[in-house]
């Protein structure tokens, strides 16, 4: 198999952690590697626990080890990548190393169920409808509670807009203009022309780019 490196220099690609743009300082550069060393040590760390979790599925010390996560990983010959060019910053990667962000959303969108379909298409105007999700990987359920409080409090003062929330649990007090649902078809809503905007996860902005959404959280902010 053949093996292949991602090139990413530390003066070059940033790592998200560090919160560094393109554009870097020497300062920005140390900071970038510094976070680079941490996401390193936690991926030896995870590798470690996996290849303990991979011994244990082989208990016959007569039989031949298996390859280690680190050999599995060095031996890719390719990789699907779940980000979008529009996403990220450019960086060097192998040519079989193919960015697919957004291959799961369908070309055209289903219809909202009836009571979502009401809420969504009885938005005012102009502040429509701002869709909040954090995607699969958080659920809002796991935020503060505390948090979420402020949250509910902060979307009843913009009257003028209706907010659709994911949120896996039962939540109270709830404001009038918030409709909270376990599950959210987010290609659906984005979507809809009601939709103005959202507060997202990855997955959620490769669907509005798809919908060719206009993201502006400083407009929303400032509201």
């Amino acid at each position: 198999m053949i093996q292949v490196c991602c090139v990413k220099s530390c003066g070059l690609c940033q790592m998200w952690l560090s919160q560094q743009s393109d554009v870097m300082s020497f300062w920005g550069r140390l900071a970038n590697l510094l976070s680079k060393g941490v996401a390193r040590a936690v991926m030896c760390y995870h590798l470690h626990v996996c290849d303990r979790a991979i011994r244990r599925q082989t208990p016959r010390e007569d039989a031949p080890g298996p390859p280690s996560a680190q050999e599995l990983l060095g031996g890719l010959s390719g990789m699907l990548i779940n980000t979008h060019s529009a996403l990220d910053y450019p960086r060097l990667q192998p040519e079989t190393f193919v960015n697919v962000g957004g291959l799961q959303i369908p070309r055209e969108p289903g219809q909202l169920p009836d009571r979502l379909e009401e809420w969504v298409a009885g938005a005012p105007e102009p502040g429509g409808v701002v869709l909040m999700t954090l995607g699969s990987t958080l659920h809002l359920a796991e935020v503060p509670q505390g948090t979420v409080d402020s949250l509910m409090e902060a979307f009843s003062r913009i009257a003028d807009s209706r907010f659709v929330v994911k949120y896996e649990a039962a939540l109270d007090n709830v404001p009038e203009n918030v409709l909270v649902l376990p599950f959210v078809p987010q290609r659906d809503v984005l979507a809809h022309p009601k939709t103005r905007y959202l507060y997202w996860s990855l997955h959620v902005v490769l669907n509005a780019l798809f919908c060719f959404r206009v993201l502006d959280h400083k407009a929303f902010n400032n509201n």
